[in-house]
């Protein structure tokens, strides 16, 4: 990541946000996530497609395909596939739910800390529970999704991360189904302050081409609902510390295929370069408006990179070598990196499922009774006997 992604506390003050809190990352090491469930406890130990088969010990899936948009029922829900809820939850009273109001929060902490800026990164950035949610396309009828938002204001972006409360993934495989969605898709979102501040700019737009025929203006607005914001930017990473990290990156500046591949560190402060061999940009065979499934495979000596199962990049340097959480984020700072949106902009990262098998039982497979292969993708989240 570009950014320092520990908790260095914003003192602002904000007219529409609560000032910045502390962060509420939790830092307790366990020995075992006792909120880890199997789904397929028949399986112990887990394969992966590709040239390092893997061998890990457990495997988790987290499924948002399916989640009722009632905040009652949602509290209960386990994100586990093939539990489709009642169609009663999808009505006329559908409405947004948090994420931190439900199971998985257990399991992945909602971040509400900030960080103020600085000259290389000029704009307060500062995550909000209100930015991570389940929701629907407002027309209804189709399959809820996690969203991720960002926000640019005039005095800071608003901005979304969770990251797992278990801190010792030691090597994982882990995947999400995602797309950043298009620019002006109707989807149900929290009202909030930071929203109707959004609104007031956008209806202030519009009132500023009164003299254009409102047919003509909407049509306008529709012709432009294709890619988002500029200036934006997705986070997929292991995360221990600023050199011992590997990233997938996504940046919404860049042509919508391209995508960035890392392990840290990758930039010498000293010499003003990039790392050799620390970092690629690849373009995936689809572009990341589309439902696409990003893989990082992180092994002991390598890191391995897909986009729908397609190895796009693998790096033998800086391989991460600590017990780490796993991190999603969707931020702006105005830096170099990730640009700058402009004021009134969002950009909303959408995901269907995350998938992880973890932590490796070492090289020999004969201690396996029953493997498990994950890359069945007829059936995401149940594990294939082989």
């Amino acid at each position: 990541m570009r950014f320092n992604p520990s908790p260095i506390l914003a003192t602002v003050a904000l007219a529409l946000v609560p000032a910045v809190t502390s962060s509420n990352r939790v830092e307790k090491t366990t020995s075992e996530d006792r909120t880890t469930q199997a789904v397929d406890p028949a399986c112990d130990c887990y394969t992966v497609s590709g040239p390092d088969p893997g061998y890990f010990q457990h495997h988790r899936f987290w499924d948002f395909r399916q989640v009722p948009l009632n905040p009652a029922a949602a509290s209960t829900f386990q994100f586990q596939p093939n539990s489709p809820p009642s169609r009663a939850d999808y009505g006329a009273n559908a409405a947004p739910v948090l994420l931190k109001d439900t199971p998985f929060s257990s399991e992945w902490a909602v971040q509400d800390w900030g960080r103020g800026g600085t000259p290389l990164f000029p704009v307060t950035i500062v995550n909000s529970n209100k930015n991570v949610y389940l929701t629907s396309h407002a027309a209804g009828g189709g399959p809820t999704f996690l969203v991720m938002r960002t926000t640019r204001f005039e005095a800071f972006s608003s901005t979304a991360e969770i990251e797992t409360n278990l801190l010792n993934f030691m090597h994982v495989s882990l995947r999400v189904r995602l797309r950043i969605l298009e620019k002006g898709e109707d989807i149900l979102s929290p009202v909030n302050a930071e929203q109707a501040l959004g609104q007031r700019i956008q209806s202030r737009s519009d009132n500023n081409t009164t003299s254009e025929p409102h047919s003509s203006h909407a049509q306008r607005r529709k012709e432009k609902r294709l890619l988002p914001s500029v200036g934006a930017c997705v986070g997929i990473f292991t995360f221990f510390s600023r050199t011992s990290e590997s990233d997938i990156e996504i940046l919404t500046s860049d042509p919508p295929n391209r995508v960035h591949y890392a392990n840290q560190p990758d930039y010498d402060p000293i010499r003003n370069i990039v790392i050799p061999g620390s970092q690629i940009a690849a373009d995936s065979p689809t572009p990341w408006t589309a439902w696409s499934t990003y893989r990082l495979d992180w092994l002991p000596t390598m890191s391995r990179w897909y986009v729908e199962n397609q190895e796009q990049a693998n790096l033998a340097y800086g391989v991460p070598v600590d017990p780490s959480r796993l991190v999603i984020n969707l931020w702006s700072d105005g830096g170099l990196w990730s640009g700058n949106l402009t004021v009134g902009d969002s950009v909303h990262l959408g995901i269907e499922w995350i998938e992880v098998a973890y932590n490796l039982t070492g090289d020999v497979p004969k201690l396996c009774n029953r493997n498990c292969r994950i890359d069945n993708v007829a059936v995401p989240g149940i594990p294939e006997i082989i």
